[in-house]
């Protein structure tokens, strides 16, 4: 039993170890984010999206009666847009809409009391 605890403490080391040790790279994802979401500057909102039959959500994620509201982007357009008024733990805001295989989307998110929007962040075409 005692080896096995071990064992497992040294992978997890290890692990941990690669990660701290990896090289880092530019990016324009936070260390918290995928590919398909983006945050907040206070991780209280999140915008994603779902390549596969274009849903966007915009989730609140904080019990303060905000609202956060997330935009899609094809073509120069905004092509849907979901709002999230009624906070953690409810379900986050929904648009389902259509868009050509294979088209460029981008997503942003904004916390309206704040005025506070991210930049248009490029996600997985539809």
């Amino acid at each position: 039993m005692a080896n096995k605890i071990l064992l497992r403490g040294t992978v997890a080391v290890a692990v941990l170890g690669t990660t701290l040790l990896a090289p880092v790279t530019a990016s324009a994802t936070t260390a918290y984010e995928t590919l398909n979401e983006v945050w907040t500057n206070n991780r209280d909102g999140q915008a994603i999206f779902k390549p596969h039959g274009e849903h966007l959500y915009a989730c609140d994620w904080a019990l303060d009666g905000d609202t956060i509201v997330a935009y899609a982007k094809a073509g120069g357009k905004v092509v849907a847009k979901a709002v999230d008024t009624n906070g953690y733990p409810d379900p986050c805001g929904h648009d389902n809409f259509s868009l050509p295989e294979g088209t460029p989307v981008e997503i942003k998110v904004c916390h309206k009391e704040d005025g506070y929007c991210t930049d248009w962040k490029k996600v997985q075409d539809a």
